[in-house]
């Protein structure tokens, strides 16, 4: 509903060069991406959407949906904390390559960290948010929270409250998720970047 219902998202598929991003993925980090596509049933390429923000050009968010599954879970039928910090290191460092393109550069984790508030149960249905915080010549520093998707409820009662249409723009959807207080897991991540290039895109091989 989160995606749904704002229209300031955009899926990451419409972005030039991103299959050479999903290639390497799939290529270079084998683990990630079967973490997310088999366990999860993730598809990076076709479910990521982004929201732009017209001031940069560049994705002050990035959002996969996903249910909790059954193989994802602990023993006690709730996510897995190992899953919940896969995600958090996986789905911001694509974030990072997206923010990068249309060059595709390695960068190795420097700090990842992991704060779990509550339990999400098998079958809910969640948002793997990103953001990134910053992007220096060397260092990257992005940040994720894993949010139960909020309900047609939560939405409606939002837009009453705020007599607005629910989250037409960027700064709209900071305040909306600034309020919404169901993270099930907050992280963060500090990448580097490294000088071996990944995958050459058409641009950098001209």
């Amino acid at each position: 509903n989160l995606i749904s219902r704002s229209k300031v998202w955009t899926p990451i598929a419409s972005r030039p060069h991103v299959d050479l991003l999903c290639q390497f993925f799939a290529k270079q980090d084998p683990f990630s991406s079967k973490s997310l596509c088999d366990v999860l049933g993730m598809d990076l390429l076709n479910d990521t959407k982004i929201a732009i923000d017209p001031a940069t050009g560049k994705s002050a968010y990035l959002a996969i949906p996903f249910k909790i599954t059954e193989r994802s879970a602990n023993v006690f039928g709730k996510m897995h904390g190992g899953m919940s910090a896969t995600l958090v290191d996986v789905v911001t460092s694509f974030h990072m390559g997206e923010q990068n393109l249309p060059k595709v550069t390695m960068h190795v984790t420097t700090s990842l960290s992991t704060k779990y508030i509550s339990a999400g149960t098998v079958g809910a249905p969640m948002i793997a948010l990103s953001q990134i915080d910053k992007m220096g010549k060397r260092l990257l520093y992005s940040s994720l929270r894993i949010i139960e998707d909020p309900s047609e409820t939560v939405i409606d009662n939002y837009v009453a409250k705020t007599g607005t249409e629910f989250c037409p723009d960027v700064p709209s959807l900071k305040a909306f998720i600034k309020q919404y207080d169901k993270a099930i897991v907050t992280g963060s991540h500090i990448k580097m970047f490294v000088d071996v290039p990944a995958i050459k895109s058409p641009t950098q091989q001209q």
